[in-house]
């Protein structure tokens, strides 16, 4: 059951009167969210850093010319300036340079041990050097093109518990992927494991992938393994890579998560899994994950873990929904529902006709902010429920 919630909006769009057929006309003032204790640092589209604190609910501070943000394992702020000034935030908009690198900035990262990664059109900055993938380096059944030798600005920029950076670029019923080892200072390279069709029928998607995995197994002896009766695949082969990805998260154990699809289709949507085994470097897939407790006309969209409590979350169309894991899969948990902010009266949940939500970060066990495409971002404290755009 959801507790009573106080909803308030600090918008300047009159949104309880919004409808379905009209809503599209309002687009979100902020690109970008990352936290630290109670403060939020929303990235506006104009380029300016606007940081509110939760405490007081109002604007802490203001930060001109500002590219990208980003906020590390270790809760420490960087942004990056327009021309590519690389600054790290000491004490409140009290901020040292870092580094810095040319090109258009799309977004910086930090390992494990603090070296700072840089991604922009000129390729992947690390450790003073520029790195740029190849055809070879592509994983999944997009279409990337290298013209110019230029990188492409990507959807998602996420880095791993083994401080690998996975650069994903989202072309709806295609997806692609290209992952820089830091460790190794190189792009890894991808071994599409490729079958002959042999044009055979199957009664089901599932005796089709059982005679698939086994060929792949004969064939791809150093890349596929088997484990009991499920087989098995070196890391990054066979990442269950389908449509664009939405998101990437891991658990305390490793275990990836991917929410990717159309942001159309309920029918092409979906939750997927890349887990850990008893073998190093070899792990397991799990698709269509949502299949125990996905809704009619449900859209998912992030999937996220929260390290405060050690669960999954995840969005769709119908809310912010925590996951329950069980023997037969998982079962959802309604947190929220954002979209009771934007009319005065029940609405149907169909294709567009409610918030959209691309991010999710977390604050602490309950407390988390989430981005949306057309209003701004969402924060929700437990009890409280409020929107800022």
């Amino acid at each position: 059951m959801l507790k009573n919630i106080i909803l308030s909006l600090f918008c300047v769009l009159t949104l309880t009167t919004i409808h379905a057929q009209n809503k599209n006309v309002y687009e979100s003032r902020y690109t970008d969210v990352v936290t630290k204790n109670n403060l939020i640092y929303a990235l506006s589209k104009t380029h300016k850093l606007v940081v509110w604190d939760m405490n007081k609910g109002d604007i802490s501070y203001i930060k001109k010319e500002i590219s990208c943000i980003y906020s590390n394992k270790k809760n420490e702020i960087y942004c990056v300036t327009l021309d590519g000034i690389i600054q790290k935030e000491t004490t409140t908009n009290q901020w040292k340079k870092v580094g810095a690198f040319t090109g258009t900035p799309f977004a910086i990262l930090t390992t494990t041990t603090n070296k700072i990664a840089s991604i922009s059109s000129k390729g992947l900055k690390y450790n003073n050097k520029y790195y740029m993938p190849t055809e070879k380096n592509r994983i999944g059944n997009g279409m990337y093109s290298f013209k110019n030798n230029k990188l492409r600005k990507p959807q998602l920029a996420y880095i791993d518990q083994k401080d690998r950076i996975w650069i994903s670029y989202d072309f709806g019923k295609f997806s692609e992927i290209f992952i820089f080892d830091t460790k190794k200072s190189a792009f890894l390279k991808h071994k599409p494991l490729l079958i002959l069709d042999e044009k055979k029928t199957f009664n089901s998607k599932n005796d089709y992938l059982k005679d698939y995995r086994k060929k792949q197994f004969k064939k791809y002896p150093y890349h596929v393994k088997k484990l009991g009766k499920q087989y098995i695949y070196k890391f990054p082969t066979e990442l269950p890579l389908y449509y664009g990805i939405k998101s990437i998260t891991q658990d305390k154990d490793g275990n990836y998560f991917f929410s990717e699809g159309l942001a159309y289709s309920h029918k092409k949507n979906g939750f997927y899994e890349y887990l850990t085994t008893i073998e190093k470097k070899f792990y397991k897939i799990i698709e269509n994950s949502e299949s125990a407790f996905k809704k009619q006309n449900e859209i998912i969209g992030p999937v996220v873990y929260n390290n405060f409590n050690g669960s999954l979350y995840y969005c769709s169309n119908y809310g912010v929904f925590k996951l329950h894991k069980n023997e037969s899969g998982y079962r959802n948990e309604l947190i929220i529902d954002p979209n009771v902010l934007l009319y005065s009266k029940k609405i149907s949940h169909n294709y567009g006709s409610v918030m959209k939500i691309s991010k999710l970060v977390f604050m602490d066990e309950i407390r988390f902010v989430f981005l949306t495409k057309q209003y701004g971002f969402g924060y929700y404290d437990g009890d409280n429920l409020n929107l800022f755009n």
